[in-house]
């Protein structure tokens, strides 16, 4: 175009027209850079810090208001001048169940980019309860769990690392749990505090919007249970006998006992050389005691066990002592059965408020291991749970009203 216009005015110079251009400018933004010194405060000029400060309070909200979308009916019932605060979440359980819950908990409401996380102005705050102290957190490496696929998968694309496989020691998964949650999300290890009683739960309710309990089957007692309207219901029960020696397997094995014999024998391999014998199915006519003394043959744990011992049953497990070189072996009776709680969400009195309690894993319900690894079912209810409900609202029973009406068909389902 340059070359048409010099053909078109041989006598244009664009250069010489570059350079007048400038000049023409150059006034102009000399006198555009004056008016902004003089609107500056000068030194020492007298400047109202609080006028200054609600005016820039006032564009932040006016901002995050513009860039947060809020749920339908919220500015309504906050006011269309003030931002509502975030919502506060006590987990009690620092568990698997209790890690994995406050990291959907955060996860609904943050983008990871690489390292760094980016919430949400209303994501809720999440404090971790737990009562094992460093000494004994993160320590049992005795129990191995079978991760099955799609729970692999959920955790793995939570997360967005290949961090779990199918088999990882318990201690193993809480590690791995954990480090997401400081590293990658940049929150608090657990606290270490104990909630054992009605007064330790009110007094965290009363400091808290909400109270996720996931301390494990026994983590609120019965007495609790009672008043809170949550009590355990068991379906059918199974008496077993729970030896626990020293081995060389590295498997889950099942041992064929005789015929006749009336129950099912497994051998649960843990890490190392831990494993456990389990005796699943005893008859209830059998008069048991509650435990036994350290031997090095199974016959003779049994007998200590079981009052009037079948001698075939003794010599059965006298072999199976051979068979798996066992050693420091020491037995219990157990019974072990499906449990469901009666309402996965609790209606707590704090003064004269009414704060929700909300159960998940064991606490919630389980089954015994044989039939399968509950923590399974326990990461894919806690995932469904969390994002069915709304958490950035004003917490109450009814953010949780999907999750009891399904806990509730399955708990139909599996009394029935």
């Amino acid at each position: 175009r340059r070359k048409e216009e010099v053909v078109r005015f041989p006598h244009f110079d664009p250069d010489a027209f570059r350079e007048r251009l400038k000049d023409l400018r150059r006034p102009l933004r000399r006198a555009s850079s004056e008016e902004k010194e003089d609107d500056k405060p000068r030194r020492g000029a007298s400047v109202d810090v609080y006028d200054f400060r609600r005016a820039t309070v006032a564009r932040v909200q006016t901002q995050l208001r513009r860039r947060v979308r809020l749920p339908k009916g919220l500015q309504a019932s906050h006011g269309s001048d003030a931002l509502p605060t975030p919502q506060r979440i006590a987990v009690i359980g620092g568990g698997p169940v209790g890690l994995w819950t406050a990291i959907q908990l955060k996860k609904k409401h943050c983008r990871i980019h690489g390292t760094k996380a980016l919430y949400d102005p209303l994501a809720p705050v999440v404090d971790i309860f737990e009562k094992r102290g460093e000494d004994t957190y993160m320590t049992r490496h005795d129990i191995v769990i079978g991760l099955a696929a799609m729970t692999q998968k959920l955790l793995n694309r939570t997360i967005g690392r290949r961090w779990f496989i199918s088999a990882h020691p318990l201690s193993e998964i809480e590690q791995n749990l954990l480090r997401y949650w400081t590293e990658f999300l940049k929150q608090e290890r657990p606290a270490n505090r104990s909630v054992s009683t009605m007064e330790d739960l009110r007094e965290v309710a009363s400091e808290y919007d909400a109270v996720i309990v996931a301390s494990g089957r026994r983590g609120v007692p019965d007495a609790c249970r009672e008043e809170l309207g949550c009590e355990m219901r068991y379906g059918s029960q199974d008496v077993c006998l729970v030896f626990s020696f020293a081995h060389g397997l590295c498997d889950e094995v099942v041992l064929n006992p005789p015929q006749g014999m009336g129950f099912r024998v497994l051998v649960r391999a843990g890490h190392g050389t831990q494993a456990w014998l389990w005796c699943i199915g005893i008859p209830k006519e059998w008069e048991t005691m509650r435990q036994s003394g350290t031997t090095n043959c199974f016959g003779e744990a049994f007998l200590e066990l079981v009052a009037d011992a079948d001698p075939a049953v003794v010599t059965y497990l006298a072999s199976v002592t051979t068979r798996l070189k066992a050693q420091d072996i020491t037995g219990r009776v157990v019974e072990a059965a499906v449990w469901l709680a009666d309402n996965p969400v609790l209606e707590l009195e704090v003064g004269e408020e009414v704060k929700p309690v909300v159960l998940v894993g064991d606490a919630l319900c389980g089954k015994p291991f044989y039939t399968g690894s509950t923590l399974n079912h326990h990461f894919a209810d806690v995932a469904e749970m969390v994002q069915s409900c709304e958490i950035r609202t004003q917490l109450s029973c009814d953010s949780f009203l999907s999750w009891r009406t399904k806990f509730a068909m399955r708990k139909q389902r599996v009394l029935s």
